[in-house]
C-alpha cells in the first residue's frame, strides 16, 4: 500500500468507517422500500472497512476475496429485493464482516496503549455486529419463508432497515417490544446477540482500561 494512502487511511480511515456504520442505522428509517440508498452506506463501510483492516498483504487478499462478491451482491440485489442476489448480498456481507470484525479486535487486543484509532475501532465492532446479525435474521427469514422471523405489528414482510433496526435494538437489550422474534431459530439469534453484546463492551472495556494503566506506569530500571 502506498505510504500516502496508508497514512491517509490511519488519519481518517477509522473516522470514515465509524461515520459511514452510523449513517446505515440513522439514516435507513428514513428511506422507504423504493429507495435502497441504505445500501450505499453498507457498500461504504464495505470499502471502508477493506481499507481500514487490509494493513498486510495477507489480510488485504482476504477481504478483497469475499469483499468484492459483496460488492456486487450489494448493488445487483437492489432490483431483485428476495431473491439469490439478496441472499448473496446476505451471505457474503455475513463473512465479510466477520471478518472485519476479527481484524479489528486482533488490533485492539494486541495493542499496547488505547489510542483513537483503537477507540473508534472498537465502536465500529459494535455496529458491525449489529450489521451482522441483522443479516443473519434476513438469512433466517429466506430459509423459513412460511412464517416471518421477526413480528412486526401486523406486517409479515420484512425490509432491511427493519432488520437494521431489530439488530441494534436487541444488541443493546433496549427491547421496545414492537418487534419480537417468534421463531425458534430467531430466538436464539436474538438471545447470542444480547449475550454477544453485553460480553463485548465488558471486556472491551476493561481492556482499554488495562492498556492505559499499563502505559501510565512508570518505565522500571
Amino acid at each position: 500500500m502506498p505510504p500516502g494512502l496508508a497514512r491517509a487511511i490511519n488519519d481518517y480511515g477509522y473516522w470514515a468507517l465509524l461515520i459511514s456504520l452510523l449513517l446505515t442505522f440513522v439514516a435507513s428509517p428514513f428511506l422507504g422500500p423504493e429507495v435502497r440508498l441504505y445500501n450505499a452506506f453498507v457498500v461504504t463501510s464495505m470499502v471502508l472497512a477493506l481499507l481500514v483492516a487490509s494493513n498486510t498483504w495477507l489480510r488485504l487478499v482476504a477481504c478483497t476475496c469475499v469483499g468484492l462478491p459483496f460488492l456486487v451482491a450489494s448493488i445487483a440485489h437492489s432490483s431483485d429485493a428476495g431473491g439469490i442476489w439478496y441472499a448473496a448480498f446476505l451471505v457474503l456481507g455475513t463473512c465479510f464482516f466477520s471478518l472485519v470484525v476479527g481484524i479489528l479486535l486482533k488490533n485492539i487486543f494486541t495493542g499496547t496503549r488505547g489510542t483513537t484509532n483503537d477507540l473508534l475501532a472498537a465502536a465500529s465492532v459494535y455496529l458491525c455486529l449489529a450489521v451482522i446479525w441483522a443479516m443473519l435474521f434476513g438469512l433466517v427469514g429466506m430459509f423459513e419463508p412460511n412464517q416471518a422471523p421477526i413480528r412486526i405489528g401486523v406486517a409479515s414482510t420484512l425490509d432491511f432497515d427493519d432488520l437494521i433496526y431489530f439488530s441494534i435494538v436487541t444488541l443493546t437489550t433496549l427491547g421496545y417490544g414492537d418487534l419480537a422474534p417468534i421463531t425458534p431459530v430467531a430466538k436464539s439469534l436474538a438471545a447470542v446477540e444480547a449475550l454477544v453484546g453485553q460480553i463485548y463492551l465488558t471486556v472491551l472495556v476493561a481492556r482499554l482500561v488495562g492498556m492505559n494503566i499499563e502505559h501510565s506506569q512508570p518505565a522500571k530500571d
